[in-house]
């Protein structure tokens, strides 16, 4: 946004500030209150990014272990793994790059796909945010509670079961990475 910051430096010891001016580009004729709109929903749908995209990773990495201990196990343990397996198949969907049909039910794969499409919508053009996004964003944040509320019962109640089971069987037990490993072929999709 326009106006007066200081940027500060600080190497081997020594601190260096710099006093700057941000102007608004002459070209841009939207008024400051549409900008101040995009900047704000694009950080709401930012922030969700952050609690969607880990919680999609951490699936990801659970279902790569599930699919070693499947060859481990049997009986009542390797259907508990499948049904599991299923369970967290259905809360993180796709990793589609494109939004499917607008009545896909809602997971964290279509989620994180929704957002960044729309963080993109939004930040494309220096224009204030249409209706239809701004009922977008609406849109996104009422799903997102039931969808981060399943990921939360997974955690809390169905790990620590299979767990128990897992125990029993004398297998390894699941383990939540805090800090999953990048897929393949996912980057930065900012």
């Amino acid at each position: 946004m326009p106006g007066q910051y200081t940027a500060v430096l600080t190497a081997g010891g020594k601190s260096y500030s710099q006093s700057f001016t941000v102007q608004m580009d002459p070209r841009v004729k939207t008024p400051v209150a549409g900008l101040a709109q995009q900047s704000r929903l694009s950080r709401q749908l930012y922030r969700h990014l952050l609690t969607v995209s880990p919680a999609f990773d951490r699936i990801v990495s659970l279902r790569d272990k599930i699919k070693e201990l499947q060859g481990q196990a049997k009986g009542d343990t390797l259907t508990a793994l499948n049904t599991f397996d299923q369970k967290l198949q259905a809360l993180a969907g796709t990793a589609a790059r494109r939004p499917g049909p607008a009545n896909e039910p809602p997971s964290l794969g279509v989620l994180r796909t929704r957002l960044l499409t729309l963080m993109s919508v939004l930040q494309d053009a220096d224009e204030a945010p249409t209706a239809q996004a701004t009922s977008a964003v609406t849109e996104l944040e009422q799903q997102l509670p039931p969808v981060m509320q399943r990921w939360q019962t997974i955690q809390t109640q169905d790990i620590p079961a299979l767990n128990a089971q897992l125990r029993q069987a004398g297998l390894p037990e699941l383990k939540l990475e805090s800090n999953p490993p990048e897929q393949e072929g996912e980057g930065n999709e900012e």
